[in-house]
């Protein structure tokens, strides 16, 4: 069974709607907008499940994955510390728990097949902390759905 069709059936446990995937106008308008392409593993998920719709929605372990309209760079997420993260331009923050304690980004370049690491992102207090914690996203769904408690306790080591 891939991770997605788990990821879909886990979520349908958890009962949340499962809203369908970003058309592909809309993820290249958003590609094209940031000048990136999104890693192979990662738009296929935004293609076939558009995160749990809603802002606010999360799962029975308060993980909420957002839709492509509501992806933000780290950059834009806590523009007032971005100039402590160097690439605060390159990762998108696609999910966070616990209202982001932590959240989790996207490492983006601008060719797809160069695979993005997953960073988890700690920005409580007027810290920034990022740390690459998986090699893929779908490193970081396996382990979400294999242990989401386990995958809401990694925080930067650095704090």
């Amino acid at each position: 069974m891939d991770l997605i069709h788990c990821l879909r059936k886990r979520w349908a446990e958890h009962d949340i709607v499962i809203v369908p995937g970003a058309t592909k106008a809309v993820i290249t308008a958003f590609e094209d907008r940031h000048g990136i392409r999104l890693p192979t593993d990662f738009h296929n998920y935004i293609s076939t499940v558009d995160g749990m719709g809603d802002i606010g929605t999360t799962d029975n372990d308060l993980f909420c994955f957002f839709p492509l309209s509501d992806l933000v760079s780290i950059a834009e997420f806590v523009p007032d510390r971005a100039n402590m993260f160097a690439e605060a331009s390159r990762y998108f923050v696609f999910a966070d728990h616990s209202i982001s304690l932590p959240s989790f980004a996207i490492k983006v370049n601008s060719d797809s097949s160069a695979g993005g690491p997953v960073a988890s992102v700690y920005s409580d207090g007027g810290a920034l902390a990022v740390e690459d914690c998986f090699d893929s996203f779908g490193d970081f769904l396996r382990s979400y759905l294999e242990d989401p408690n386990g995958t809401s306790a990694i925080f930067p080591r650095g704090l």
